[in-house]
């Protein structure tokens, strides 16, 4: 009885993810060795070419966009930095998903990466971000849709995210990976989100900016959206918070420390005004904007304010069910925070 194709192919494609993650970690440490760039691009190569021949044809089109990247390394035209490195140990892991369980590989979540990332890119600048907060902290914030409109003054006093404005969640069939949307512009006039907007702090009527270029905006993807958070499990995140685009590694360095490592796009093709103007908007939503800051603070109050809490002492607000499926999928959901948890308690064994 012959052996089946498909599986020899996983079984080759798996050797072929442990050479490519291999050469990545060493890649962290030696930057510069060409044996290693050449490593990882042959690798994707190859998982590129057997993909298509077996029929994974998703995965194909990620490992060609994934070996193209390493190509501009290869020929010089860019470099093997931190930044590159944790991105591509995130899609290495996003190989090895569509390889060994397919059905788990979302289309939902891939129609949000290709609404964002649709054309050849660029890289505007790299930063990273410490904080004083374990890693699971920090994937709680893009995954807790609400808080947004709570603690962010910017999002609800200047309309750029409102409860009443038209969103949504997407949440993959297994819980793992999950985005946000919301359209500008759309809010819906009611008598119960004047009375709750008048009791939350970041909702204040009397803020003013001198500089208004902040709030301004070009819908250049043409669907109204103006703001989608991406999260892939266990730790990439991708945004376009109006015309700023960046991806996100979270990278743990101890159970109370953690390091976010910042990527900030454009498009090869785009008019030299768009580049400023994503620049510009990273004192918005970059690791130093005037709303990124208040998230990772917040990590940090958490860690603090439940660090002595012991068996029996903690608590907890509930939030539209206590199930893996309820809440819907509006923007006032926990469903994909208790998928989250779900998820890392299955994977971890508890």
């Amino acid at each position: 009885m012959s052996a089946d194709p498909v599986e020899i192919f996983r079984q080759e494609a798996a050797d072929l993810l442990e050479a490519l993650e291999q050469a990545l970690l060493d890649l962290e440490r030696r930057p510069g060795d060409r044996d290693l760039v050449n490593t990882a691009f042959r690798a994707l190569h190859t998982i590129k070419g057997s993909g298509a021949m077996f029929g994974f044809d998703d995965l194909a089109g990620f490992a060609h966009e994934f070996e193209t990247v390493f190509d501009r390394v290869r020929r010089g035209e860019s470099h093997a930095s931190p930044a590159l490195i944790a991105v591509a140990l995130n899609a290495q892991s996003f190989l090895r998903t569509q390889i060994e369980t397919p059905d788990e590989a979302s289309p939902a979540i891939g129609d949000g990466i290709r609404r964002v990332l649709r054309r050849p890119l660029k890289v505007l600048g790299y930063d990273t971000q410490r904080f004083a907060a374990n890693w699971k902290n920090y994937h709680e914030n893009p995954r807790d849709s609400f808080h947004a409109n709570i603690l962010h003054t910017f999002y609800g006093t200047f309309g750029l995210s409102r409860q009443a404005q038209e969103s949504a969640m997407i949440l993959d069939d297994h819980g793992r990976h999950v985005y946000f949307y919301t359209k500008v512009g759309t809010d819906r006039a009611s008598a119960d989100y004047a009375e709750t907007a008048a009791t939350l702090r970041s909702h204040n009527p009397d803020f003013r900016l001198e500089d208004t270029r902040l709030l301004k905006w070009v819908d250049e993807f043409g669907d109204g959206v103006n703001m989608q958070i991406l999260t892939l499990y266990p730790s990439f995140v991708l945004h376009q918070v109006c015309n700023s685009i960046a991806v996100r590694q979270l990278v743990p360095r101890s159970p109370t420390s953690s390091d976010l490592h910042w990527t900030y796009l454009g498009f090869a093709d785009e008019p030299a005004g768009m580049t400023d103007t994503r620049l510009f908007q990273t004192n918005l939503v970059g690791s130093a904007g005037l709303v990124s800051m208040e998230d990772t603070a917040v990590c940090e109050m958490v860690r603090r304010g439940t660090a002595g809490s012991g068996e029996g002492e903690a608590s907890f607000m509930e939030m539209g069910g206590k199930d893996l499926t309820s809440g819907g999928s509006t923007k006032l959901s926990e469903k994909a925070l208790r998928n989250f948890w779900n998820t890392y308690r299955v994977q971890m064994g508890l």
